[in-house]
């Protein structure tokens, strides 16, 4: 939250590190990171509307482009093991699609809401078979269906269970063929 440090554990060792300090893009709250495999690095969306990108090869820290109409106190960023991509997106509705060439690309407007403001964040990840990206709304939890090779949406008439859902996480198990919400 509002920092710009990244810590990063070495799950062989158990040992801790730092990453350098990205360049000064401006400060804000609630940014997304992602690791892309095919880039070799972390995608960082700002909410100042900055994309940046750490290369884990030269230990770098580049821009990858800048979209104003992510800048946002609320961001989201995910990579899809499919399609080889990450999108990016923001309360702002704004959505926007980075390829494994770096390619930063503009696409529709998320017509869900990902975030309202009052705290319940959205759920957003990636059905490791189809490779649609799933996206849980709050507070009222609808499943919606995103495939991003279109750039088309469509509602899940059955989503999972709503008790208490308080908080919620997402994430796609490759090895089960399916996405686990918890």
């Amino acid at each position: 939250f509002n920092s710009k440090q990244i810590h990063v554990c070495n799950l062989a060792t158990g040992a801790w590190s730092l990453l350098p300090d990205p360049p000064n893009t401006g400060s804000s709250c609630c940014d997304a990171i992602e690791y892309f495999p095919e880039l070799g690095g972390l995608v960082w969306s700002q909410g100042t509307g900055a994309q940046l990108f750490f290369d884990e090869s030269s230990q770098q820290w580049s821009p990858l482009g800048s979209a104003a109409s992510l800048a946002s106190t609320w961001m989201f960023a995910e990579y899809n093991p499919v399609h080889s991509v990450v999108i990016l997106g923001s309360s702002t509705g704004a959505l926007f699609k980075l390829s494994s060439a770096g390619a930063l690309t503009p696409l529709a407007e998320v017509p869900v809401e990902v975030y309202d403001g009052s705290a319940w964040n959205g759920v957003v990840t990636v059905d490791p078979v189809s490779g649609d990206y799933l996206v849980l709304t709050p507070p009222s939890r609808q499943l919606h269906a995103y495939d991003v090779v279109t750039d088309t949406w469509r509602p899940i008439p059955s989503p999972p269970p709503a008790p208490d859902m308080d908080a919620v996480l997402g994430t796609p198990i490759a090895a089960y063929g399916v996405p686990a919400f918890t």
